[in-house]
């Protein structure tokens, strides 16, 4: 059995019994031919995921990414853009599959960085693969995951600059208590000298203020690795 078929009209769960070509779809009532069915995702849920994928490269603030995007996907897509690349699985695929690549380039960069930076190891997989953001406390460098206020701050960053932010540092001082953001900005042409400045123990960071958020700013920060954590030194 095949259960991986969708109709390509309603959208219906098909089931192929082996080596059949032909299935029945008790949503249009009648025979439809392997050929006419979606692979692995509802047309509807594809559609969703089209709209989703367009509406992030639209926002990603990059004119060379969005250029690349629309080599496929149509500038300002109407809906019958979206349904008629969703029924095409040549087209749907094309088209997930650049997405991954023009998302995941920000991302690839970061996991350098923490690799650089000499990370925990286990904190680098749970960012890549579970998309789990850490930060360290002084003054050991343990590594936490963020909570539901430093998330907020770095989706409001990220939004704002169209950043990645990788890795956090918290830090107690006279100014107040501080969240140091290690982040990959928007400007690709900047990250080889940012990877310089690294090997020199300086990345560039979003600190927030949580005393005084109006003092929160970006900047060239001094970290050192502890244990496979960071702490902030200058």
């Amino acid at each position: 059995m095949d259960f991986n078929r969708y109709c390509k009209e309603c959208g219906h769960h098909i089931e192929f019994q082996y080596g059949e070509m032909t299935a029945y779809c008790p949503i249009c009532d009648k025979e439809i031919q392997r050929k006419d069915t979606i692979a692995g995702y509802t047309l509807q849920s594809r559609k969703e995921q089209l709209k989703s994928m367009h509406e992030l490269m639209c926002n990603a603030n990059d004119e060379n990414i969005y250029m690349t995007w629309i080599y496929l996907m149509p500038d300002c897509p109407s809906e019958e853009d979206i349904h008629d690349i969703a029924l095409n699985d040549e087209l749907y695929n094309e088209c997930f599959e650049l997405f991954v690549k023009l998302i995941e380039t920000k991302k690839k960069e970061a996991i350098k960085r923490m690799k650089a930076l000499k990370i925990y190891s286990e904190t680098i997989r749970q960012f890549k693969t579970d998309d789990l953001v850490s930060y360290s406390e002084p003054p050991m460098g343990a590594n936490y995951w963020l909570d539901d206020e430093q998330k907020e701050i770095v989706r409001k960053f990220e939004e704002e600059y169209n950043a990645l932010i990788y890795f956090g540092m918290r830090s107690y001082t006279e100014f107040g208590q501080l969240d140091s953001f290690l982040y990959v900005s928007d400007h690709e042409e900047e990250w080889e000298m940012d990877n310089d400045d690294l090997k020199d123990g300086y990345a560039i960071a979003y600190v927030y203020n949580y005393d005084m958020p109006d003092f929160s700013e970006l900047g060239s920060i001094s970290v050192q690795n502890r244990f496979g954590g960071l702490v902030r030194v200058g």
